[in-house]
């Protein structure tokens, strides 16, 4: 396959230009995903995201996203979040879709949920177009209710597999590292431990500066009086409960706020 640097459509679909890597061993893939078939209007969230997913982009991150996409497409609230123009959603609508994607992966009965789940929202992250409030879709602040299994591995953290890294050669484990002589292994590996300490430390450091701007906020609203009246804002986004009963018994909007409002 040749050399690429984007993802390559062809009508309503679009190759996903993808590599699964197996220690030292690297195979092209590709991940077909078919807007036509799935019911989603091109133009919209999924588009502008796949639009600016990586190249080539992990096999696990668009295989789980093409397997969450074939159940979740069927609801007509995700559809139409994944065919809505970026610019024209709320966070709490992101929110909604990931919950949705969880729903469909709770179906499956399988002991990996949360890495699914994971994986399933890893290509939303890269999306480089604003939300209707100016926000990041990475940054709408997503909780999985999948829980963490428990470790039973007694492999050192440095020979675990985190997906979480963007870069292949950085989220593979210490000793899947190439290497020529015991010198350059030597390099590799201290400059591999070094960069993922370095970002281990960076996450550190955003986790509580978001504390920190959390708490500021909270302390600030503390000190407001209660608004006498709904905020266009309030009346613009309702609250998560409605839009998840919109989503479990696929309401329409209107009959949401039939009962609701």
């Amino acid at each position: 396959m040749d050399k690429t640097s984007h993802h390559v459509w062809t009508g309503n679909s679009i190759c996903l230009i993808s590599q699964l890597r197996h220690r030292t061993r690297t195979s092209e893939r590709n991940v077909i995903i078919d807007f036509d078939f799935l019911g989603i209007a091109r133009g919209g969230l999924l588009d502008a995201c796949l639009e600016d997913a990586p190249v080539p982009l992990s096999i696990n991150y668009g295989a789980a996203l093409k397997r969450v996409l074939k159940g979740a497409a069927k609801n007509a609230s995700l559809s139409s979040i994944l065919g809505a123009p970026v610019n024209q959603l709320y966070p709490w609508q992101i929110d909604a879709l990931f919950a949705g994607f969880e729903d469909e992966i709770e179906k499956w009965h399988v002991t990996s949920s949360l890495t699914l789940s994971s994986q399933a929202r890893h290509v939303f992250k890269h999306c480089r177009q604003k939300l209707a409030d100016g926000t990041n879709v990475s940054e709408c602040g997503f909780t999985t209710r999948f829980a963490s299994p428990l470790r039973t591995s007694t492999l050192p953290l440095a020979e675990s597999f985190y997906d979480a890294f963007d870069s292949q050669k950085l989220a593979e484990p210490l000793s899947a590292i190439e290497f020529e002589t015991r010198s350059d292994l030597d390099n590799r590996a201290l400059a591999h431990l070094q960069i993922r300490l370095e970002k281990l430390l960076e996450l550190c450091e955003s986790i509580v500066d978001e504390y920190l701007a959390l708490q500021e906020i909270l302390r600030r609203t503390a000190e407001l009086p209660p608004p006498t009246q709904l905020t266009p804002k309030m009346r613009s986004e309702p609250p998560r409960i409605w839009w998840r009963l919109q989503l479990l018994r696929e309401w329409s909007h209107e009959q949401v706020e039939q009962i609701f409002c």
